[in-house]
Formats: C-alpha cells, sequence, structure tokens
C-alpha cells in the first residue's frame, strides 16, 4: 500500500488484470484469470490453476513499494534465463516504455537480493512466465502514471503478450492456434506429486537443490544455503493465457 494507507496492490493489479482480460479477449485469445474478485489465493494455488489450465504464458502483475524516491517498472524471470521466459518480459517492459515509464529498471533474474533463489510463480509454473512490478506504488509520479496511462498500459501488455506468442509459434498473426500442445519453458519444471523439480537432463531435485548455471556471463554461486522462499505478496493478480 502506499505511505497514506489509501491505495492498495491488490486493487490495482485486479483493475489492470481485468483490462488485460478484456483486451486479450477482445483479440480472440483464451484467458485464464487466477483471481477476477477481491480474494486471497496461496500461491502455490495460483501455480496450480496456471499448470491445470495448460496456459500457454503466464503474466504476474505487481505494485513495487520501497522508499519515496524509488521509481520505475522492474520484470523478473526465473534465473536460469529461459528464453521464451526472457521473451515474455522483454516483449512487456519494451510495450510499457514505449507507452511511457518514470524509469526502466530492465529485466531482471531471480528475486531481489537473491539471485540464487526465484519468485514461486516464476519457479513453479510450466510454462513462459514472468512478474511484471507496474511501478512503485509508494512514488507519486509512478501511480500518477499508471491512472493516466492505465489503459494503454493494458493494450500495451496484452499486445506484447499476443507478439509473444506469435514469435514463439504458438499462433499465426490472426490469432491461429499452431501447435497441439501447452507450451513449456524450459525452466525446471515443478511436479506438485513429489514436491520436486524435473531437469531438462532427467534429473529430480528437491526446491532448495535448484540452483542457477552460469548463463550469458551471469555467474551465480554454485552452492547455495538460501532456501528459494515464497515471500512475494499472495494477494496480487495473475493472468495466464
Amino acid at each position: 500500500q502506499n505511505a497514506e494507507g489509501t491505495r492498495f496492490e491488490k486493487d490495482d493489479t485486479l483493475r489492470l488484470g481485468l483490462k488485460v482480460r478484456d483486451a486479450l479477449e477482445a483479440k480472440g485469445i483464451n484467458v485464464v484469470m487466477t483471481r477476477d474478485t477481491d480474494v486471497l489465493l496461496a500461491l502455490s494455488e495460483i501455480c496450480q490453476i496456471a499448470n491445470d489450465a495448460d496456459a500457454d504464458l503466464f503474466v504476474s502483475l505487481h505494485r513495487n513499494s520501497s522508499e519515496p524516491e524509488y521509481k520505475g517498472i522492474e520484470i523478473w524471470v526465473n534465473n536460469h534465463e529461459p528464453e521464451a521466459d526472457t521473451l515474455l518480459a522483454t516483449n512487456i517492459l519494451s510495450a510499457l516504455d514505449r507507452v511511457g515509464i518514470t524509469e526502466n529498471r530492465d529485466v531482471n533474474f531471480g528475486f531481489i537480493g537473491e539471485p540464487q533463489s526465484n519468485y514461486q510463480v516464476n519457479r513453479q509454473t510450466h510454462m513462459p512466465s514472468c512478474l511484471v512490478e507496474l511501478g512503485f506504488i509508494t512514488n507519486d509520479e509512478d501511480n500518477k502514471f499508471l491512472d493516466d496511462n492505465f489503459d494503454a498500459y493494458a493494450k500495451a501488455i496484452a499486445d506484447a503478450i499476443v507478439k509473444t506468442a506469435v514469435e514463439l509459434g504458438i499462433t499465426d498473426e490472426n490469432g491461429q492456434r499452431l501447435i497441439d500442445h501447452p507450451y513449456l519453458s524450459t525452466k525446471p519444471q515443478w511436479n506438485a506429486q513429489t514436491q520436486s523439480y524435473d531437469t531438462e537432463n532427467g534429473e529430480v531435485k528437491s526446491a532448495d537443490d535448484i540452483n542457477p548455471v552460469i548463463i550469458n556471463d551471469h555467474k551465480y554461486p554454485a552452492d547455495t544455503d538460501t532456501a528459494q522462499q515464497d515471500t512475494e505478496a499472495v494477494n496480487d493478480d495473475d493472468t495466464v493465457g
């Protein structure tokens, strides 16, 4: 929430998520919302909804919070830097930047302050995913940008999702589906029954054993005792399509 306690992340993200849904459905895209009312869901429930829906892409909408001087939009992706997930995040950030944002804080990998960890929605969803921080709710300039560009931001996110689907070969330019199976990310795949991850080489790992590899010169610790914490807020809005 903002410093005055008059504005809440859950309200901003729900309103925008519904706008994104409407923009996608207007393009003929099938959209599954993890929530369309003011309800509280556990992160495990959110991930399970997306996985059970066999969604091709997953976008989690959030608002950042910090000291008043911090501002701008950033997007988070799994720390294995899967190509499709990164493409989704990059397309969304570029589209929002073209509309206008206070500061471009880049596509980031892992968990803030803990690159060896991941946000749960980027760990336990099977499809390409990203977590979008739509400015700081504690910054008046960011709040004004969101309010003034609300519809344009929703359209930008929807257009970026469609662009990603085309570039990944999920659909053609007319929205016609080109594949007969759900599109899977190359990040380690979560197995809810065994509470473990299946990696590309067939290994099975427990949640806290998943450590990032060195990709694109991003050198993360090979070993860590830090558990992958599920500390993000549980009442933000997630849209899958």
